[in-house]
Parts: C-alpha cells; structure tokens; sequence
C-alpha cells in the first residue's frame, strides 16, 4: 500500500516518539505529512525538516 501510494501519512501518539524498536516498517524519506497529539522536542522538529516531513499537531 505505502509502495502506490502518492502520499504517505503517519499517525503516532506523541509518546511512541524515541522509543526504539527492532522492525522497521518505513523510512523516513518516504513519508510526507505526520500527525501527532502533542508537541515534540526539537530534536524531532529538526529531523522531520530534514526529511521535509510536514507535521500537524492534533490537539
């Protein structure tokens, strides 16, 4: 699905943000827009810019 895809959106609950996991389902590069439920440290703001990955934060 995320292959055909023209856009390809994120939808993560803010505290899922850092933790590490041993399975990748997609990189980064790949996807457009995030929407999330809380502000996220700069750290995150910084690495979304450089994937060019829009963020919108659902409050």
């Amino acid at each position: 699905m995320l292959t055909n895809s023209k856009e390809r959106y994120l939808l993560i609950d803010s505290n899922k943000f850092g933790r590490c996991k041993t399975y990748k389902i997609v990189g980064f590069e790949t996807i457009d827009e995030i929407f999330t439920d809380n502000e996220l440290p700069e750290e995150w703001h910084a690495l979304l810019r450089k994937n060019s990955i829009r963020l919108t934060i659902c409050r």
